[in-house]
């Protein structure tokens, strides 16, 4: 079975873990790497600690702070992914600050109004937007509302009931009105609105408010993980975190990813 496969694509690569996906390369004679690194990362269960451990263990590493070399090859078991390790080996480079491999700049869902904040949040301006703007658009490409409310932490998770309600009456007030505004694709309104939120109980929350205010369609509710390569024209941002909450969970590790992908899912 080895090299059986003449060409092994490898989709969404920057959320695959390289020990999932290393057997499959055994049986291909080349492969393509299609992904992004500032999306949508792989779910690990170890964390660094444990990681150089392991690979002390199991004699990869001689000490522990040879570990940052395993980390920076793409390949470890808590911060690698099959987009890095593919990047880690192409010898094209269009950028010379950038990293490496064949880098698709233009971007065609969003508005260049909600692109340009990933944009310059990850991109460092590289993209180029070509989609045009909607003169005379109803609401506003991108926009926020200011919801002075407290979160609090149950079992592990996070919510913000007043936020959740907020959100929920604006959606039931605004259902017909957004049904209109795209009428001519005859959408319904889980078609057309989506929810992002860091926290499960924070979703189940929020389909409960919209069940309370009238709103029976299935809209969809979750994490970014569960809108990666899904899309919506109205995505709705609930970040649950209140004005006395010290640390944000889209500020982890200091990396765009999170924040990036939920803006672009509109």
């Amino acid at each position: 079975m080895l090299e059986f496969i003449d060409l092994l694509i490898v989709d969404e690569a920057g959320q695959v873990s390289p020990e999932v996906a290393g057997a499959s390369f055994a049986l291909a004679k080349k492969a393509l790497i299609v992904g992004d690194v500032l999306q949508i990362e792989p779910v690990w269960s170890l964390n660094k600690q444990i990681d150089a451990g392991n690979l002390k263990r199991h004699m990869l590493i001689e000490k522990f702070e040879d570990a940052d070399a395993i980390h920076d090859l793409g390949i470890s078991a808590t911060q690698g992914n099959v987009m890095k390790t593919a990047q880690r080996a192409s010898k094209y480079q269009k950028f010379a600050d950038f990293e490496r491999g064949m880098f698709l700049a233009e971007h065609r869902r969003c508005v260049p109004e909600i692109i340009k904040y990933c944009n310059e949040l990850a991109y460092n301006g590289r993209l180029i937007p070509k989609r045009k703007s909607v003169v005379s658009f109803p609401l506003p490409h991108i926009g926020y509302a200011h919801i002075n409310a407290q979160s609090r932490k149950i079992n592990g998770s996070r919510e913000n009931r007043i936020e959740a309600e907020v959100l929920a009456r604006w959606i039931a007030e605004n259902a017909e009105f957004l049904k209109e505004i795209y009428q001519d694709k005859k959408l319904g309104l889980s078609e057309i609105v989506g929810i992002v939120t860091p926290f499960r109980r924070q979703a189940r929350l929020i389909g409960e408010k919209l069940r309370e205010f009238g709103i029976n369609e299935k809209i969809k509710v979750g994490s970014v993980h569960s809108l990666q390569g899904a899309e919506r024209p109205i995505v709705i941002f609930s970040a649950v975190h209140g004005t006395d909450d010290k640390s944000y969970f889209f500020e982890r590790d200091g990396k765009p990813n999170m924040l990036s992908v939920a803006v672009s899912r509109a």
